[in-house]
């Protein structure tokens, strides 16, 4: 996995997302990314750490930036918090995959999205 960041604005993306069709087989076994790493895996991975009612205790400065008002959290709240950054992440996503990344690369179409500028774009 890989993901791009830029160098002059800040500007960075989650990595780039996979498909992986092999993991259908242990599908209800959810404590790991039955598809491979993308939405609809990362959102079931967090169902299946959260579902069950218990709190989780965060640093009072982690909670802080997270939003949280005190540093023990419901599992739910962070379930629903959690799938709501993962389906922001579906409109905010420039590149969904390599492949696409590399496409609009070749053919010189890789700008950044904030401020436009594409020498200073690089992928880790």
């Amino acid at each position: 996995m890989a993901y791009i960041h830029c160098h002059k604005c800040g500007w960075s993306q989650d990595d780039f997302w996979e498909w992986d069709w092999t993991g259908i087989k242990r599908f209800w076994k959810w404590s790991y990314r039955p598809f491979g790493y993308n939405p609809v895996s990362l959102i079931l991975e967090d169902i299946a750490s959260y579902w069950k009612p218990h709190y989780i205790e965060y640093d009072k400065w982690i909670a802080k930036e997270r939003g949280y008002k005190s540093a023990e959290v419901h599992s739910w709240r962070v379930m629903v918090s959690s799938i709501r950054t993962h389906a922001r992440r579906l409109f905010t996503q420039r590149w969904w995959t390599y492949r696409s990344w590399k496409r609009d690369n070749t053919l010189r179409m890789a700008n950044c999205p904030k401020c436009g500028d594409s020498e200073n774009l690089d992928i880790d």
